[in-house]
């Protein structure tokens, strides 16, 4: 399952993405993309996450925890598409398990 994301989202992802093109042009390298879930009580198991992951093929490097934040990592290009498909999943996720979706981050 999926969550619908509204167009003030879509157009923040789309921001995002546009401020690599000035280092990457054509967007064509490869990048450590950490997307976040807000872990109020940290205190939600990270193995549940991995088994959402790959029931819906999302392929990923690490979940890990830092303070109240989980880190899904994915080594990707800033594909717009891609992007949009795995936040509407974590944001899902999030949502029906008391959790916040965050955003996400990409790192050479």
């Amino acid at each position: 399952m999926k969550a619908e994301l509204n167009k003030q989202e879509i157009r923040a992802t789309n921001d995002a993405i546009a401020r690599f093109k000035s280092n990457d042009p054509g967007l064509k390298r490869t990048y450590d993309v950490e997307f976040v879930i807000v872990d109020p009580n940290t205190s939600f198991e990270l193995n549940l996450i991995e088994s959402f992951l790959g029931e819906n093929e999302i392929e990923f490097r690490t979940v890990r925890r830092y303070k109240s934040d989980i880190l899904v990592e994915v080594q990707m290009k800033l594909e717009e598409k891609q992007i949009l498909e795995i936040e509407s999943y974590l944001t899902y996720f999030a949502n029906e398990h008391g959790l916040k979706y965050d955003g996400w981050g990409a790192f050479e």
